[in-house]
């Protein structure tokens, strides 16, 4: 081993399942299967891709690893926010950073080691919330500032492909970082699977669930009303406002608020 040589700058993406030590204590089996094979159906499309993401899961936690390049990195967003997207759906949460620095991972010793991966686990203990933020460290690496970083990750006019949605959220408008926006996929999914209602209810058992989670999933519901009105928006705008979908929306868009 020498890890002068193999370690390397890498963009490092540290991400938690939330409630897991719940799932494990009480031995809810069926979900951790859910879970367990969730990720790995996401991380083999991954592969598949041959895109440049490596990956580790270890019990609750999932490990990814890109290159040090900006199209790289913007790989890495999209498959967090898949992943994200696609537990979501399954009633299960997701807390994590992507940070930055040097990392070696070698599989077939099994040793992950370096400052990225350290600096990607502290900064998930600080996320507080159901989300992925972003090291502001990052950002000067990709672009010289908040807003070509925005335009860069994000594309330029979104439309109702799932393939050209935001990746990133900016909430500097509310005081907080850059974070991975699963949202926008998770609700243009939902429209386009009439599975709006089954949003609804996911937030709602969640917001009540405890005290103790309460904060975390009124967050979710302040985020995700945001989020609905964008997408309410790009339907408005490229489908029209009498199309299907933005009725289907408008349906549920006051639905919400009262949850």
């Amino acid at each position: 081993m020498n890890l002068k040589e193999n370690l390397a700058d890498k963009y490092v993406a540290y991400l938690d399942v939330l409630g897991f030590k719940e799932l494990v204590f009480k031995r809810k089996i069926e979900d951790l299967e859910i879970y367990f094979s969730t990720i790995h159906e996401v991380l083999n499309d991954v592969k598949s891709a041959k895109q440049n993401i490596q990956s580790l899961l270890v019990s609750d936690s999932v490990i990814l690893i890109a290159p040090n390049t900006k199209e790289d990195f913007k790989i890495l967003i999209r498959a967090v926010q898949t992943i994200q997207t696609a537990l979501f759906f399954k009633n299960i949460w997701i807390r994590g950073a992507v940070s930055f620095g040097e990392i070696h991972f070698d599989t077939k010793e099994n040793l992950i080691v370096g400052k990225g991966l350290i600096n990607a686990y502290l900064l998930e203990q600080l996320a507080r919330y159901p989300r992925v933020i972003i090291d502001p460290s990052v950002i000067p690496r990709i672009e010289p500032n908040r807003e070509s970083f925005y335009q860069f990750i994000n594309p330029d006019s979104l439309n109702c492909d799932l393939n050209n949605l935001n990746l990133v959220h900016d909430g500097s408008s509310s005081n907080e970082d850059f974070f991975v926006a699963y949202g926008h996929k998770v609700m243009t999914e939902a429209v386009k699977q009439r599975e709006l209602e089954k949003v609804y209810k996911l937030v709602l058992e969640n917001i009540y669930s405890s005290q103790l989670h309460y904060e975390k999933y009124l967050w979710v519901k302040k985020y995700f009303i945001e989020v609905l009105t964008n997408v309410l928006e790009m339907y408005s705008k490229n489908s029209g406002k009498s199309s299907d979908e933005t009725v289907y929306i408008k349906q549920w868009f006051d639905k919400f608020p009262g949850i």
